[in-house]
């Protein structure tokens, strides 16, 4: 397996695996498909955020988003977030979901970040051991809103 960033021929096997976030991914509703290419193109050229891809035998298994944010505070230190990772449900357990985030740890540490945070389901206890195992620590009550 290996882990790298995304590029412009992913974006339909992306598009599958977050259908498994957040049941059937309603592009075809919502987002045409020349839309959510747009899309995907503005989220590759975006300097602050990677998507980042496992990939076994050709075949993408997994992903999540690193965001890298530039920051007033903290000395000018960035922050960075991660953000839907999601792995193919007959994969998990084998240790993508942990490539993945040491990935995003690398290289939210060599972005010169402060720190790397996220956020969970509060369902997915499985994910939470995994984050603890990785030195994350539960340090905030998250919250958030549909604007």
């Amino acid at each position: 397996m290996k882990v790298r960033a995304a590029e412009a021929g992913d974006l339909d096997r992306l598009l599958e695996l977050y259908d498994l976030l957040e049941g059937p991914y309603l592009w075809t509703d919502a987002l045409c498909r020349e839309d959510s290419r747009r899309l995907f193109m503005r989220v590759l050229a975006d300097p602050d955020q990677t998507t980042l891809v496992a990939e076994e035998d050709g075949w993408l298994v997994g992903t999540l988003v690193l965001i890298v944010v530039p920051n007033l505070a903290h000395g000018g230190s960035p922050y960075a977030v991660v953000e839907n990772l999601v792995v193919e449900e007959s994969r998990q357990g084998r240790g993508i979901g942990k490539a993945l985030i040491l990935e995003a740890m690398y290289r939210a540490r060599r972005s010169g970040a402060y720190k790397l945070s996220l956020t969970s389901n509060t369902k997915r206890a499985e994910s939470h051991e995994l984050y603890r195992r990785l030195g994350f620590r539960e340090t905030h009550l998250g919250f958030e809103v549909d604007p």
